[in-house]
């Protein structure tokens, strides 16, 4: 399997896509995209052919039809190591010289993403983030800051297919509107019952669901939205230096979580034009969706864990706005020390309401 790769022609070292540039990070220098194909490609012109047959060794021993298609092995261009990922790996990192190498296999046909979304956030600035999200909350254990360990930090392209459609919706209600007075001794309850009917058309582009099965659905949806303005035409360039994965989900998997994203959001759009009543219960819901297209692009996400004890716990950090999301543990003597002071504010406070009508 060939691998496509950018080496800095001063020092070898690898680089990594950063602000628009392929930058080294070992020297500092800085080239164009297109500056380096065209140096890659000049290369291979003047290298010829080479006498050397790399043929995967065959051992006694096969692989079943599963293993073949849950992994892929392939040689690291830089120092030759046989690297094995699963099978969805796009985009990775040699363990053994750190080089960053792109299977271009996996962006081939139906999988070539249509666009893909920079990072604009640097390792760097995650960790930052991350760490300024631990200070004020008060329900960490004590030592947490001082003991947790950041670890396990991943910038990936996750892949997303964009559906776009329009939605006609109508929705019906069940309202009441309950007005008390007195009258004299008498205390006195009116009760309207109202049928509510709202519909309309509501156009929705660019609805994201995450064709990745390893990343975490919740994470991806806490740390939306993107700013889909700033995608741009897919080129392997951008992946240099992160990691990618190429989606293990077809299209028509993630059309239900497209369907019920859509139905829910259109259903919430006409739900909060209901207003003036007591109380309002959904009675029944139509919506028929038309006009729909979609795309595959690519997603910038930073994955984090953080570690403390024996416990890790997953973040995420959307990799162009610096949304992040993720749970903290929780102290549970301080939990139960708070949840004492509320329920011991709230019998006093109960309790001076009653001595005020008595």
């Amino acid at each position: 399997m060939t691998i496509e790769t950018y080496q800095c022609p001063q020092c070898s070292a690898p680089l990594i896509w950063k602000n628009g540039e392929l930058v080294c990070e070992s020297c500092g220098a800085s080239y164009k995209e297109e500056d380096m194909r065209a140096l890659s490609e000049a290369m291979q012109e003047n290298a010829g052919q080479s006498s050397l047959d790399w043929n995967k060794c065959r051992n006694a021993q096969t692989f079943t039809a599963q293993e073949e298609s849950a992994l892929q092995e392939y040689n690291c261009p830089a120092c030759g190591a046989v690297l094995v990922t699963s099978a969805a790996t796009a985009a990775t990192k040699c363990a053994y010289c750190g080089n960053n190498a792109l299977i271009p296999k996996q962006f081939s046909g139906e999988l070539r993403p249509d666009a893909i979304l920079p990072f604009a956030v640097s390792r760097e600035d995650a960790e930052k983030k991350l760490r300024e999200h631990f200070h004020g909350k008060k329900l960490l254990p004590d030592d947490f800051v001082r003991a947790c360990r950041v670890e396990d930090v991943e910038g990936l392209y996750v892949p997303y297919f964009l559906f776009n459609c329009q939605a006609d919706a109508r929705c019906t209600y069940r309202a009441e509107r309950v007005n008390t007075y007195r009258r004299g001794d008498w205390q006195i309850t009116d009760t309207l019952h109202f049928y509510v009917e709202r519909c309309g058309r509501v156009s929705f582009d660019r609805v994201p669901v995450d064709a990745c099965k390893r990343v975490d659905d919740t994470l991806t949806e806490a740390i939306e939205p993107f700013d889909y303005a700033a995608c741009k035409p897919f080129d392997p360039g951008y992946l240099a230096g992160y990691q990618a994965d190429c989606r293990d989900q077809e299209m028509d998997e993630c059309v239900p979580r497209a369907n019920e994203r859509v139905t829910n959001a259109a259903t919430d759009a006409l739900r909060s034009t209901v207003h003036g009543y007591s109380s309002v219960v959904s009675d029944c819901t139509q919506v028929r969706l038309d006009q729909g297209k979609v795309r595959y692009v690519m997603m910038p996400v930073w994955l984090l864990t953080v570690r403390y004890g024996d416990q890790a716990f997953p973040f995420a950090i959307n990799g162009q706005t610096g949304r992040l999301a993720g749970e903290l543990p929780v102290d549970k003597h301080k939990y139960r020390r708070l949840k004492l002071s509320w329920m011991l504010g709230l019998e006093v406070a109960l309790a001076l309401l009653i001595a005020f009508f008595l």
